[in-house]
């Protein structure tokens, strides 16, 4: 009789953490993000004598459109008290990039109140955002001097996230 209740007791207690583990993987805040890039103009363009491209004033020599979503796949919100502001969610250049403008082309929920901020050294984008529900996002345009997707990715810190991915 003493065996039964002890199994019982251990089956209960097993199925209990379990379904609070369960539970608290669904209360994560958990930023992604994906980019597809499309080269416009590249380094082989470079060789053609006599032609000059010129962007917004600016002369270029490689031009690429990046198209990057961004968007919250845990079940809790993104709020922007979760913002760090020493270290805000932005899309970073990288070495010897510039990027040349960016734009939110589509937001999943408006009132989310989702925008982006050029730095004026041209090498990132910060992302502000009143809050974001599960799957609640934007989809983001960036156009670099970079030759590739590789060139520009998304960095920053929220809080009680371990990293954007």
């Amino acid at each position: 009789m003493e065996f039964g209740i002890t199994v019982a007791i251990s089956l209960l207690g097993t199925w209990f953490f379990a379904w609070l583990f369960y539970r608290l993987g669904f209360s994560a805040k958990a930023p992604r993000w994906a980019i597809r890039s499309t080269p416009v103009i590249t380094s082989s363009h470079r060789s053609l004598e006599g032609i000059k491209i010129w962007y917004r004033g600016q002369q270029v020599s490689t031009l690429t459109v990046s198209t990057i979503l961004f968007w919250n796949a845990g079940r809790s919100a993104l709020d922007k008290t979760d913002i760090a502001t020493a270290d805000p969610p932005r899309i970073v250049a990288g070495e010897g990039v510039m990027i040349l403008e960016g734009a939110v082309v589509e937001m999943n929920n408006p009132s989310s109140d989702f925008s982006i901020q050029l730095d004026p050294e041209g090498k990132s984008l910060t992302l502000l955002f009143e809050y974001l529900n599960n799957d609640d996002g934007a989809v983001i345009r960036v156009i670099h001097t970079g030759p590739s997707a590789s060139n520009v990715h998304i960095t920053g810190a929220l809080k009680g996230v371990k990293a954007i991915k």
